[in-house]
């Protein structure tokens, strides 16, 4: 009992001991004004160490009372006051500071206010006020209400003359961006992105095998959060992309993340609940239409054979299944939902800045089957050892996992472009004789449309067939600064960006109904990529500034990138069951390669900027770079830029004009390198793929290119900046010439007496020519009530302006049935396409006569008059109920000489235009995006309403024409002849549309959030793609713009469009 109560003291001892220490570490105190002793208000006192890091901290009451919790009773506390000197005390066990504060006061000679603004271009470290070049930007704070889950579709119609398509609706689809056009032939022209000062890779070299997937679907997406982004600049003219070198080529996006601020730590949480519906599509005939129209062609073809699965015979045993009236793009269409989640805290004190942040995201697709997930997280930190050093880190990590429609190669048809084009007649689940519906799907191996391994059933496909891919992306940076002098400063950074994507797919028998010993019973392939970058910069900065007469800033910096990348791929075929999907599995081998690559750059780069009397700037780039993607004699290029500003609204004769805040004229001119998209292209290469008399041999497969050299970009821009009425109207506006010359042409074809079959070379230049403007005004700024508009418009033309002699610069040139001939002509744009006129049906056999220029009839020698007929005099002969073609050379015949020029797939008008309002509490947004003048081939139009194969059609088949006589523009049907369905301008249609993008309207619940203790408390409704202005008849007039295809076009291939999207969101900041 003794031993207890002694315990028992000793403890009463201990906590007495410890609530009296306790007591003694509350500093208290007050602070009042030294001159006038009253006390200050909101005075910040900081508990701080030896290295000034911020440990503790408060602010003064009403009456400049304080009270702080100190980490020990011997410290050093700060006061500091905006407009008062900062004093520090050193406190040594009392309870109780007494501080009276003086104001702090400087005589100044002379007094300049001017608004520098940020600075912009990366590394270079130009204010906005003083840019001489061509630059936009984007503060993700003006679009904060814009609550998008991806990059892409947040930037659309954003900046002027960057023009942004989605690869398609999916969830996790890439993107392909554009800026001020295709600047070249066979190279990329996707822009660079650059994330905190380092470039962000999104496509793979041309060494990667692409036989499955395009750039953009396989490594267009951006994984970043929106909400980790604290703004977006767009270099645009080659002085601004100089310092960037070959990559910036195609312009570049200059992303900068969020950072650490001084202060407690804050924290930030975004949840957002999403809805989306596909739009309305084409509607498409039902089983009765579509077998009364299968007999229809069949008949008009000359058979007299029906087919068992249009008799309607019900004796037959596969009766049920083929008597259906199945909507199969409504079968495999469903509502989409997505979920994302995004928490950062962020804070810091005199030394340490840091924010983390981490995101989740989760959408499941509206096409069943389809799903994306992300994982993202990101951490910056930035720590001041002294005043002179500085040292960041940043670490961030993201990981997806996408689910897509399976599609066996690139060229193969999506699940919703067969749906649009399958039986209808046929049944999703298979019936037996006597009509009982089992839960087996109904997948012949072989059926009406052909065999199941084309004609696979669509919703087996969603639900049983898989593709899924994979990412890791693991990205670091380290970087020093140091200041060897106030105007001399040395930073540099080492940057490892770690790319690793898993691919797998798989194909069961249940869908395609194949025998199991064929190769698309239970096929599985799979992919393993992996992509390694270090990337380091040194940079060595000088200022200098005298006044407000001379601005100097100089910069001398060194870069090197070394990339890697090595992949393996394969397939294995008649997996033994369903459950195992894995290509590794053992199974007989399909098919099997590998590969690896690896390119070197290194550049040096030096930059001045000067400015005079605030009136006068100029700025001078010099960039020495080199690739080892080129041979030694052509593996350095130098590529200059200067540019120069006249800052008018500076000049004494302007100070009458007080309504012009800031007026700049600028002018630059610049070159610019592209690389070739392979590492090896220039080397002679063999391959051991071929055989004679049986024995293996080594070929050559490409020629060696000693000369191939660097394609180069010259550009000159006019810019005018304008600030006026107190800074209410902002403009911009640029005109631009782009030349790039020396262009790499891949894969050329050779004769075949060359002993290869084609050749990569420097050929011929290209050019685009056009404007852009952009303007912001705030209508309305009061303190409770806002009201800003802006709009942004871009022309831009393309032009082939020089093409080597004696190749053939020609795709697909003869324009058959459902092709376009594709050319690459002096005069022409990249994007051009050819083929035929279409004038209508002819409504009788008589009508189909041949004509001379007058509109006269053609006879032949015996005095009958001449049919038209396609291809030569012994060819197919045109008909009533046939497709009326132009005889441009009126020689009764239609073929190549009858190709005209049909449409163009480059807009000529782009941009976007909103509003935003605030009243009090609550925000209302509206966003528009449009694109004029583009030209779309209109593919799913052209499979749905040529009824020359099997395919189920659009309803606007029910006017074509049946008998004699008929007027319509619709053509017969006829099964597997004529030529009713030729490339033509029946399907080509002007792709123009305004997209009401977006609407939102938030509200800021601040008394709710003030009872609640929190900073802020917000809700947010918006909606995306709530309508379409188009005359536009296909499923969506926004087509993506392939990268590297010089004979791309514009085609509508019934991918999935974007879908509309309901949003709720919920914001909370304590």
């Amino acid at each position: 009992m003794i031993k207890k109560i002694h315990t028992v003291g000793i403890l009463i001892m201990l906590v007495s001991l410890s609530l009296s220490g306790q007591a003694v570490n509350v500093l208290k105190g007050k602070v009042t004004d030294r001159s006038t002793g009253e006390p200050l208000i909101g005075v910040t006192v900081v508990e701080v160490n030896e290295l000034n890091r911020t440990l503790n901290g408060t602010v003064t009451d009403m009456n400049g009372n304080f009270a702080l919790r100190l980490s020990a009773p011997d410290t050093k506390v700060r006061i500091s006051y905006v407009g008062y000197k900062s004093e520090e005390f050193v406190i040594e066990g009392q309870d109780f500071l007494e501080v009276e504060l003086a104001e702090e006061t400087r005589e100044l000679e002379e007094v300049v206010v001017t608004y520098e603004g940020k600075k912009v271009g990366g590394f270079i470290p130009v204010s906005e006020r003083d840019l001489t070049s061509a630059v936009s930007k984007v503060e993700m704070s003006e679009l904060e209400e814009v609550k998008a889950s991806s990059l892409g579709e947040m930037l659309q119609g954003r900046a002027s003359n960057v023009d942004i398509t989605m690869a398609s609706g999916d969830p996790g689809a890439g993107m392909s961006v554009r800026i001020r056009g295709t600047a070249s032939i066979s190279g990329s022209n996707q822009p660079l992105i650059v994330v905190d000062g380092v470039p962000f890779e999104i496509e793979l070299d041309n060494d990667f095998d692409f036989s499955a997937v395009t750039q953009e679907q396989f490594s267009g997406l951006l994984n970043i959060a929106p909400e980790d982004i604290l703004s977006i600049q767009v270099l645009k003219d080659a002085a601004a992309t100089a310092v960037w070198g070959s990559r910036g080529a195609n312009g570049v996006l200059l992303i900068e993340t969020k950072r650490g601020v001084k202060g407690k730590t804050s924290f930030d949480y975004l949840y957002k609940l999403s809805i989306q519906q596909q739009p309305r599509a084409i509607p498409l005939l039902d089983g009765d239409s579509y077998s009364m129209l299968m007999l229809e062609g069949i008949l008009n073809s000359g058979s007299t054979e029906i087919p068992d699965e249009l008799a309607y015979n019900k004796q037959w045993e596969e009766y049920y299944n083929f008597s259906q009236n199945t909507d199969w793009l409504q079968e495999i269409t469903r509502t989409g939902v997505s979920h994302d989640h995004n928490f950062s805290l962020s804070g810091g004190g005199e030394s340490a800045l840091y924010r983390f942040s981490m995101g989740y995201f989760d959408q499941d697709g509206t096409t069943k089957g389809t799903r994306f997930q992300r994982v993202t997280s990101r951490f910056n930190l930035d720590y001041n050892v002294s005043r002179k050093l500085l040292f960041s880190g940043d670490l961030s990590y993201a990981y997806s996992d996408n689910d897509l429609s399976y599609k066996e190669n690139n060229d193969s048809r999506s699940v919703r472009a067969l749906a649009y084009i399958k039986a209808p007649n046929m049944s999703i689940y298979e019936y037996d004789a006597e009509g009982n519906l089992s839960d087996n799907y109904f997948s012949p191996a072989d059926n009406f449309q052909g065999q199941g391994s084309q004609w696979y059933n669509p919703v087996a496909m969603v639900n049983e067939a898989m593709w899924n891919r994979k990412q890791h992306r693991l990205r670091t940076k380290l970087q020093l600064r140091y200041n060897i002098l106030d105007n001399l400063v040395f930073q540099s950074f080492v940057a490892y960006d770690l790319d690793n994507q898993l691919e797998n797919k798989f194909l069961p028998q249940v869908v395609t109904g194949s025998p199991w010993t064929s190769p698309y019973a239970n096929l599985s392939s799979g992919m393993d990529y992996q992509s390694s970058v270090l990337e380091t910069q040194s940079q060595l900065l000088f200022t200098y500034l005298k006044g407000s007469r001379h601005k100097l800033t100089s910069m001398i910096a060194f870069t090197l990138s070394d990339r890697k990348n090595g992949w393996y791929y394969g397939s294995t075929s008649n997996l033994p069951s369903a459950y195992l999907v894995n290509y590794a599995q053992p199974a007989p081998v399909y098919w099997i390669g590998d590969g690896y690559s690896q390119n070197r750059m290194v550049a040096i780069l030096g930059f001045v900027h000067y400015t005079l009397l605030d009136r006068y700037l100029v700025q001078l780039n010099l960039r020495r770079e080199g690739s080892s993607r080129f041979g030694n004699e052509s593996r350095w290029g130098t590529f200059p830029s200067v540019s120069v500003a006249y800052r008018i609204s500076s000049e004494p004769f302007m100070d009458r004009l007080g309504f012009i805040n800031d007026l700049k004229l600028r002018y630059s001119y610049g070159v610019n390198g592209n690389q070739p998209g392979g590492s090896y292209g220039y080397f002679n290469l063999y391959s051991t793929s071929q055989e004679y008399i049986d024995m293996p041999v080594v070929i050559p497969t490409n020629l060696q290119l000693d000369h191939f050299r660097w394609e180069r970009n010259s550009q000159i821009n006019y810019g005018l900046d304008l600030f006026a009425l107190n800074n209410y109207l902002e403009l911009h506006f640029d005109v631009y010439t782009q030349r790039s010359k020396d262009l790499i042409w891949e894969n050329l074809d050779l004769p075949a007496t060359s002993g290869f079959p084609n050749i990569t070379r420097n050929w011929g230049s290209m050019d685009n020519r056009g404007w852009e403007v952009m303007f912001v005004t705030d209508i309305l700024r009061r303190d409770e009530l806002k009201l800003d508009v802006n709009f942004n418009i871009a022309h831009n033309e393309n032009r082939i302006t020089e093409i080597p002699e004696n190749f053939d610069f020609e795709y697909e040139a003869e324009a058959d049935n459902g092709q376009y001939a594709r050319r690459a002509l002096e005069g022409h744009p990249i994007g051009a396409f050819y083929g035929f006129r279409y004038l209508g049906v002819y409504p009788t056999d008589a009508d189909a006569v041949a004509t001379d220029a007058k509109g006269n009839t053609i006879y032949d020698l015996a005095g009958k008059p001449l049919y038209m007929r396609y291809g030569n005099a012994d060819g197919y002969r045109f008909r009533g109920g046939d497709a009326i073609y132009a005889d441009i050379n009126h020689d009764g015949l239609i073929n190549e000489l009858d190709i005209v020029k049909l449409g163009d797939s480059n807009p000529k008008f782009l941009g976007g235009f909103g509003s935003k309002f605030t009243w009090k509490n609550m925000i209302v947004t509206l966003f528009f995006h449009y694109r004029i003048g583009q030209d779309i081939v209109n593919r799913t139009k052209m499979y749905n309403e040529n009824m020359y194969y099997r395919n189920n059609q659009s309803v606007s088949v029910l006017n074509r024409w049946r008998r004699q006589g008929d007027i319509t523009d619709i053509p017969r049907a006829l099964y597997n002849q004529g030529y009713n369905w030729l490339g033509s301008d029946r399907f080509v249609e002007d792709g123009s549309f305004v997209r009401f993008k977006s609407a939102s309207i938030s509200y800021k619940f601040r008394k709710l959030a003030s009872r609640i203790k929190l900073n802020e408390f917000k809700l947010n409704l918006m909606v995306y793609n709530l309508y379409t202005w188009t005359g536009y008849t296909g499923v969506d007039p926004e087509v993506p713009m392939l990268s590297n295809d010089p004979f791309f076009i514009g085609e509508d291939k019934a991918d999935t469009p974007p879908p509309q999207s309901y949003m709720l969101s919920l914001n909370i900041k304590f």
